[in-house]
């Protein structure tokens, strides 16, 4: 067992400096292109550059050294141990401004606070996967999706650290950000790949065959285009921010494979309505992008877009309930 780990642990460094590695040479690749337009421009990005690499290794830093640390839970769930961790736990969600109303007497009143901060972390992860839909979709360029999914997960990550007032194990902790780093680089793989090419088929006859129907017809690939990368975005958004809470919840030992199945199970059941509601704003973009002449057959794209994608959703929410069984 601990060479597993020792070797996980290796993988996961690896993973995070190889993404380091690879952001230093985009940006770097963007400050040199924008220094041959304009060296203002050149210098500005250099400056941005700089504060997006900062931004990676302070505020990582900041959720370990400024939260506290964890309350690792004793491998048993009873004893004279368990009780005093019981105490400690307390004493922190005591202090909680979340929890101020809330008993914390018994197990039961522990396990309820504790779903309480739960409920406030995936209300969290749910707002930062909308951002990230509409921030993905509307981008359209490898590195943009890069830096936007990699500074909200950074950053959704700190506050769903906040709302336990704890953060992860260093071993949970490394684990974490090498899915942040990992799921970044995905984002970046997910532009270059022609994924719309191959699924837009389906999308479309759920959309009742817009190709027909004139006007409609050539917005019907950039739109699906947007949608599925949104989509894939939004709900590796969801999955890390849902590991994320469950590594800070401090009332139990946590196997890591399980908590990996069970945030995916839940991102698939609350991914489908972001798509939905992203949808509607990226069509009404699209709509004012097109012009005024083509704004009823915009909104009627919206129409037929979020018809659907709603009787897509219950898939995605099957799947998650299977995932999770």
């Amino acid at each position: 067992m601990g060479k597993i780990r020792w070797w996980l642990t290796l993988v996961s460094l690896t993973i995070i400096f190889f993404f380091l590695v690879f952001l230093a040479g985009e940006l770097a690749g963007i400050v040199r292109l924008l220094y041959t337009v304009n060296e203002t421009l050149g210098r500005i990005a250099a400056f941005l550059a700089v504060a997006i690499g900062l931004g990676v290794i302070v505020i990582p830093g900041y959720l370990f050294f400024r939260i506290p640390k964890p309350l690792i839970p004793p491998p048993k769930n009873t004893g004279p141990d368990y009780e005093r961790h019981l105490t400690l736990i307390r004493n922190r969600l005591a202090a909680n401004p979340l929890l101020k109303t809330k008993p914390l007497q018994t197990l039961p009143d522990l396990e309820e606070a504790i779903g309480t901060l739960n409920g406030e972390a995936e209300r969290i992860a749910v707002e930062w996967a909308k951002r990230v839909f509409l921030g993905t979709a509307l981008s359209q360029n490898g590195v943009l999706d890069m830096l936007v999914v990699l500074g909200a997960h950074v950053t959704m990550v700190r506050r769903i650290a906040g709302v336990y007032y704890q953060r992860p194990t260093p071993r949970d902790f490394l684990y974490l950000y090498s899915n942040v780093a990992g799921t970044a680089f995905l984002s970046y793989a997910l532009e270059e790949i022609d994924l719309a090419e191959q699924i837009e088929p389906m999308i479309e006859s759920a959309m009742g065959g817009l190709r027909a129907v004139p006007v409609l017809g050539a917005m019907v690939s950039p739109l699906v285009s947007a949608i599925l990368d949104g989509t894939a975005n939004a709900f590796l958004t969801l999955r890390i921010g849902l590991i994320a809470s469950r590594y800070c919840v401090p009332l139990t030992c946590l196997e890591k494979k399980p908590v990996r199945r069970l945030a995916a199970g839940r991102a698939a059941k609350l991914v489908g309505g972001i798509v939905v509601e992203g949808t509607q704003t990226i069509s009404r973009v699209i709509t004012k992008a097109a012009g005024k002449k083509i704004v009823s057959a915009g909104s009627a794209l919206a129409d037929k877009t979020k018809q659907g994608l709603q009787s897509l959703w219950p898939f995605t929410r099957k799947a998650g309930e299977e995932i999770e069984s």
